[in-house]
């Protein structure tokens, strides 16, 4: 008996695919260039995406194991519901690092618009950091900072220093710029008060946001429950 999975997958109906193809949103997408078993492909980046995907006609090219164990039934937007073929495990290359032992599903080839999507389970054990519709990627356990130096350079927008030409006034400028902390030295006496019209509470309906940007908003979350400035609604 196939086992129905309770998460957002990016699946659309067969009918929709060729619709999808033609839409110029779709080259738009935050696409990854990856390598599975030396075959090439583009990889959707999918943070709303709970698990793994790949098209049965690309895995088919891999040569791959598969577990067959795993046909289940995952939901996708609108309750539609793919039948994926089993599951394999597999080492993904990207930018030149391999990350090992990624679990992906197999689903039909007219389910999803590309042949690999990267959900949650592989974003969740990485750094993720997008630009408009541009990725990089890191192992967690690798130096923030050192990535932030070298892929990331064009993104951070680390200052050009090539036309110094003294190379020891050139490494304490970057030395400045990479271990610079802003440090609180006032306060600034002033206080914030919001006045409701009514006691109905504020409500704003949630959107997707990046591994990186929800790491964020947990920690200022608990600053403001600290300091007491917000406090948990009681059950």
């Amino acid at each position: 008996m196939e086992d129905e999975q309770e998460c957002n997958i990016g699946v659309v109906s067969e009918e929709n695919v060729s619709e999808i193809l033609s839409n110029k949103s779709y080259r738009e997408k935050p696409l990854k260039t990856v390598s599975l078993c030396d075959k090439t492909t583009s990889a959707l980046i999918d943070s709303g995406c709970d698990v793994c995907l790949i098209a049965n006609d690309f895995f088919n090219e891999l040569s791959a194991p598969i577990n067959q164990n795993m046909n289940i039934a995952l939901t996708g937007i609108g309750y539609a519901k793919v039948y994926s073929r089993g599951a394999t495990t597999l080492d993904i290359l990207i930018d030149n690092h391999k990350y090992k032992n990624v679990n992906f599903y197999i689903v039909p080839k007219d389910s999803i618009p590309w042949k690999v999507i990267l959900g949650n389970t592989f974003l969740r054990n990485v750094l993720t950091c997008m630009k408009d519709c541009e990725v990089w990627f890191t192992p967690t356990d690798d130096n923030f900072m050192s990535c932030m130096m070298s892929s990331y350079d064009e993104l951070c927008d680390f200052p050009d220093i090539n036309h110094i030409l003294d190379e020891r006034v050139k490494n304490e400028v970057q030395n400045l710029v990479t271990n610079y902390q802003p440090q609180q030295i006032k306060e600034a006496p002033i206080q914030m008060k919001i006045i409701l019209k009514d006691d109905i509470p504020i409500r704003s309906s949630p959107r997707r946001i990046s591994q990186t940007e929800q790491g964020e908003v947990e920690k200022q979350i608990k600053e403001w429950l600290d300091r007491g400035v917000i406090q948990q609604k009681m059950k």
